[in-house]
């Protein structure tokens, strides 16, 4: 379980440059990189699918 977590947070690190290229305005929380890190991550969703089929 260890090993996802940090699989899903080292990228996060990246995620701040995402946030401040579409609206230089706003910053991202900690669980908004997480949610946006879960939800786009292809590792997650590829290893989702193969457990749907």
């Amino acid at each position: 379980m260890s090993a996802a977590v940090l699989a899903v947070l080292m990228p996060v690190s990246g995620l701040g440059a995402v946030a401040s290229d579409s609206d230089t305005s706003s910053l991202w929380t900690l669980k908004e990189c997480i949610d946006y890190a879960m939800e786009n991550n292809i590792d997650l969703q590829q290893s989702h699918n193969q457990y749907l089929s």
